[in-house]
């Protein structure tokens, strides 16, 4: 069960990201950061934080590693399906990564990846009708990636 929207309504969502990369020792980079968002429609903030590190096993190989918590704000969509929609928590997802990559030529790698994903607050339309949208799900994704670049 919806709401009328009214199209002329606006709001606010302001964010800003640092990053902080430094090398530890020779041949390992280690980069941490974090970002501050807030929206004036759900008059919330969120803090979204990571960790990533980089290491250089000789001249052409390499492994990276990373985690962090992210989080998004409802879309002009979500909030026009639902009545309450400033009841709605920021859609929060968790990751962690590992890989290994090599470096063929100076202008072509590969890289393969395994990561995790996890989701939380994710936005999904209820079955009911009271209650019609919502911060309704988790979830989960394990997965490999393989570039070349």
């Amino acid at each position: 069960m919806g709401t009328t929207f009214d199209s002329s309504a606006s709001w606010l969502e302001r964010s800003v990201y640092a990053s902080f990369p430094r090398a530890v020792t020779s041949g390992v980079t280690l980069a941490t950061g974090f970002g501050l968002a807030d929206s004036s429609i759900l008059h919330q903030q969120a803090t979204d934080r990571w960790i990533q590190v980089e290491w250089a096993a000789g001249p052409h190989w390499f492994l990276h590693g990373s985690t962090g918590i992210a989080h998004q704000f409802p879309t002009l969509e979500n909030i026009a399906a639902w009545r309450h929609a400033t009841q709605l928590q920021p859609e929060q997802a968790t990751h962690a990564d590992v890989g290994i990559g090599q470096h063929l030529s100076a202008s072509v790698r590969w890289d393969a990846t395994v990561f995790a994903r996890r989701e939380r607050d994710t936005y999904s339309e209820a079955e009911t009708v009271a209650a019609s949208f919502g911060n309704a799900l988790t979830g989960s994704a394990p997965g490999l990636e393989l570039k070349v670049q």
